[in-house]
């Protein structure tokens, strides 16, 4: 109980934050909502969330590509495409029979997990990206 006060407390000072992650505050903001303070809700902030840095990574990605020479592109597609091996990788060990009979609250986790996942891949090509092309 003490972690959930915890989290909750963390999440409402991100949605006020002016210098948290757009994306970060949306999530904050979803889970702060009443209708959202139960594992189902909060499950659906999670998957919204992973959309939007799903969406992110996607534009880092392209403007990234459109800024490497061709050797630095093959590179660059083949880590990606390494990426999403490893992340579908990921995403089948939470749906595997291994969480079963763990409750809902391994289903958020997972959700959790997953979202940061993409998460931190989206950051590190926007990271490229800004270095590349700065003022992004």
């Amino acid at each position: 109980m003490l972690a959930a006060c915890i989290v909750l407390g963390l999440q409402s000072a991100v949605a006020q934050s002016d210098d948290v992650d757009p994306t970060d505050r949306a999530l904050a903001v979803c889970l702060d909502t009443p209708e959202n303070m139960n594992t189902a809700g909060m499950i659906i902030c999670h998957r919204t969330a992973m959309e939007a840095w799903d969406a992110r990574l996607n534009r880092a990605y392209t403007s990234v590509m459109a800024g490497l020479n061709p050797d630095a592109k093959g590179r660059l597609r083949d880590a990606q495409r390494r990426w999403i091996v490893y992340r579908d990788a990921m995403i089948a060990v939470y749906a595997s029979p291994f969480w079963d009979g763990h409750g809902s609250m391994a289903r958020l986790g997972n959700n959790i997990a997953i979202t940061n996942l993409v998460r931190q891949q989206t950051l590190l090509l926007e990271g490229m990206r800004d270095t590349i092309s700065p003022g992004n």
